[in-house]
Parts: C-alpha cells; sequence; structure tokens
C-alpha cells in the first residue's frame, strides 16, 4: 500500500488480546466454529504484521480507542 500511495497513512486496529477477539466473535454470535477459528488464525497472521504501519490502535474501549484514532489522524495531517 505504502508503495503505491505513500502519503496514506496506515494504522492498524489491534484487539487487547487473542483471547478478548475470540470471546468478541463468540458474544456476537453470528459467526460458525468453523468462521471463528479461520479469523482467529488470520487474526494472529496479521498481528504479525502490526510493526508495518505507521500507528497502532488498541480497541480495548471503543470511547478511548476512537479518541486515540482521532488523535493519530490529527497528528499525521500535520505532518
Amino acid at each position: 500500500m505504502k508503495e503505491r500511495f505513500p502519503e496514506a497513512v496506515l494504522i492498524f486496529i489491534k484487539p487487547p488480546s487473542l483471547e478478548v477477539l475470540r470471546e468478541r466473535l463468540v458474544g456476537r454470535g453470528t459467526e460458525t466454529p468453523e468462521t471463528i477459528e479461520l479469523r482467529m488464525a488470520n487474526a494472529a497472521d496479521e498481528l504479525a504484521l502490526a510493526d508495518r504501519y505507521d500507528d497502532v490502535v488498541v480497541n480495548d474501549d471503543l470511547d478511548r480507542a476512537t479518541d486515540e484514532l482521532v488523535r493519530v489522524l490529527d497528528m499525521h495531517e500535520r505532518i
């Protein structure tokens, strides 16, 4: 993405932990067990690439994470 759009700001939205992510997916009741396992495997792979992003925002609390996302975007807008 950065090669094609060098001005892009890449922000990784990260769950607090894989355990919390699993709890959220199960709690929604919208995913099959197979889909949850696939999403968990994909999440583990994606988390390994988080250092390639400009910033990481941990989605541990929606209001706090939203505020952090806005702060990060504002910071990059000024650069």
